[in-house]
């Protein structure tokens, strides 16, 4: 079995569709569409990162990158600035880009987490 579909088939078989979690994945894929930004908040153990990480395994990846970011108490700017670099290559001239034609979103999950300095 390919890897990206067992872990689709792992994100499913943990995802318990409620009538939350349709309403909320709703109106994500109306924002995606829109290539609008989109940021969940709630309780720890809410299910927000298994539902963000749902829609992107159904996302095609030949047309889109998922940078994750993980955020802990120990990112600062420049670790950040690194992995913000890292799926963009150089376009033309200062414009850089995700590969090819390629979409790319970044996943920012427990942005809270860092100390404040």
């Amino acid at each position: 079995m390919h890897e990206q579909n067992v872990l689709r088939w792992i994100f499913q078989a943990v995802l318990v569709h409620t009538a939350e979690t349709t309403r909320v994945r709703y109106f994500m894929d109306l924002l995606m569409e829109k290539r609008r930004p989109i940021m969940l908040v709630g309780s720890a153990g809410t299910g927000k990162t298994v539902l963000v990480g749902n829609k992107f395994y159904s996302l095609d990846p030949d047309q889109v990158i998922v940078a994750n970011v993980p955020f802990n108490y120990y990112t600062t700017s420049a670790m950040l600035q690194s992995i913000l670099e890292k799926p963009l290559e150089k376009k033309a001239g200062r414009n850089y880009g995700p590969p090819g034609t390629k979409k790319l979103i970044y996943f920012i999950d427990d942005m809270n987490m860092p100390e404040v300095s």
